[in-house]
């Protein structure tokens, strides 16, 4: 008898956990395994964590709605399997016209595959320019976590420092970006707008010098730059030409690995022109989860990604916010809209849910 074909997908944020979760439904017993490798053994809804940290209203501290376990996650359980356990490594089979490999754990445990999906995601501060603009999403986070902080502190003063003239993006119009700071000063959020603060005092905290020397007065500096590609083990085995000089990994149209058909990545870590974000991600899975299902029946990966419009959506609080849609003129939205679409629950309720709860 053949023995069966190895899916192993390593990460299991959104991108990763979703394309278990599909394969999990779609996969064959008696011809395939799946695997799934996270070095976290939960599932951590990052925006919903902001309101978590900041109020008890929804009681997010709960198992199963910011912080979701991964027990509930495989659709048929006799399928699926996840190992708690960080990746040191990458062997793939150089020598077999088949392809495939072996990734292995820092404890020295190996793990077989035929076919590998890597969407592991960012850690850390971001070390240079490049990767500043490449990390989108650190800006989106601040503002979401000052108005969080305003609904259940009133009077406390709330700083907001960025390093460019206006919030966001420059990917988004002007008129947006100014406007979501008119939105924060009519919260009374101070901001510092061309400035910026590397070094992160520890609390208790006082009045600290900006890098442009402004003094800010807080107690308590909460750092929410993006982070950097966890790649450093794509590029110790299989090269550094498989990832980009600030570390994001290089693929296809097809989404498979430049010199590896046998190779997949997606998420946080993926080299697109694109605005790094979890609506994304969605058709990320679409495309890597119909090129995997044809690999495995024979066939080439014919699907290719294509990036949706851009689009964003800007939490002020549980009451306010702002959106904007890059379709037609260009579509934006105010607190009563965006309020109804996320910010009543940070779309809690959604997530948990594609992960079975």
């Amino acid at each position: 008898m053949a023995s069966k074909k190895k899916i192993v997908i390593v990460g299991a944020g959104r991108s990763g956990s979703q394309l278990a979760r599909a394969l999990s439904a779609a996969l064959n017993l008696k011809l395939y395994s799946l695997t799934l490798i996270s070095s976290r053994d939960y599932f951590l809804h990052q925006p919903g964590s902001l309101r978590m940290l900041t109020s008890s209203r929804g009681d997010l501290e709960k198992d199963g709605k910011v912080i979701v376990p991964y027990d509930r996650l495989f659709l048929r359980t006799d399928v699926g399997e996840f190992v708690h356990a960080e990746i040191a490594s990458i062997v793939p089979s150089r020598g077999s016209s088949k392809g495939g490999g072996k990734v292995v754990t820092n404890s020295g445990k190996e793990y077989e595959y035929t076919i590998l999906v890597s969407p592991r995601g960012v850690y850390g501060k971001v070390r240079s320019i490049s990767q500043r603009r490449r990390a989108r999403r650190s800006s989106i986070l601040a503002n979401e976590f000052a108005g969080e902080i305003r609904d259940i502190y009133l009077e406390k003063l709330v700083t907001v420092i960025h390093r460019d003239c206006r919030l966001l993006s420059d990917v988004y119009p002007d008129k947006l970006r100014l406007g979501l700071q008119k939105n924060l000063v009519k919260r009374k959020i101070r901001l510092e707008l061309n400035n910026q603060l590397n070094d992160i005092p520890s609390f208790p905290a006082s009045g600290v010098l900006t890098d442009e020397g402004t003094t800010v007065e807080a107690d308590l500096f909460i750092p929410t730059r993006g982070g950097r590609p966890n790649t450093s083990f794509i590029a110790s085995s299989l090269g550094k030409e498989a990832l980009t000089e600030s570390g994001y990994v290089k693929v296809n149209p097809t989404l498979q690995l430049k010199d590896y058909a046998d190779i997949f990545s997606m998420g946080d870590v993926l080299d697109w022109d694109e605005v790094k974000q979890l609506a994304k991600y969605g058709n990320h899975v679409k495309t890597v989860l119909k090129n995997v299902l044809s690999i495995l029946e024979g066939k080439k990966a014919g699907a290719r990604y294509k990036s949706m419009f851009e689009a964003i959506l800007v939490s002020n609080g549980v009451e306010g916010g702002i959106s904007y849609f890059k379709v037609l003129w260009g579509v934006r939205l105010g607190d009563r809209l965006t309020r109804n679409i996320k910010s009543d629950d940070l779309f809690v309720k959604r997530a948990a849910g594609t992960l079975g709860y």
